[in-house]
């Protein structure tokens, strides 16, 4: 049984949020979902779609969304400055770092 329209639904409502380092929300396509704990990551949301609805919708709780940019960001500083940090406290350590790919104003992580 395929689920993709509920999935896609889901997927694209939570990406609909907007990035947390800046807000943006357009194009959706650069809005990825990040995990926030890699060591519960079931699957990569991209391989979801297949799955009954309420096993999506607890993968995709597990995610935060952000824009593609941010998101390689987010990968760099975790691996080099940030392993330790919350998402909140990664979130304004980019900004503070990386002000120049704020697009919009920052939101609150």
């Amino acid at each position: 049984m395929q689920h993709d329209g509920f999935t896609s639904e889901l997927i694209d409502g939570h990406r609909d949020r907007g990035c947390v380092v800046c807000g943006m929300r357009e194009p959706a396509f650069l809005i990825h979902l990040h995990h926030m704990n890699p060591r519960e990551k079931k699957a990569n949301i991209a391989l979801i779609r297949l799955w009954p609805p309420e096993q999506a919708a607890i993968e995709v709780a597990k995610t935060v969304p952000i824009c593609a940019n941010h998101h390689a960001i987010l990968h760099h500083e975790i691996n080099h400055d940030g392993g330790g940090m919350t998402l909140p406290q990664l979130c304004e350590h980019i900004r503070a770092k990386y002000p120049h790919t704020l697009m919009s104003s920052p939101r609150d992580a």
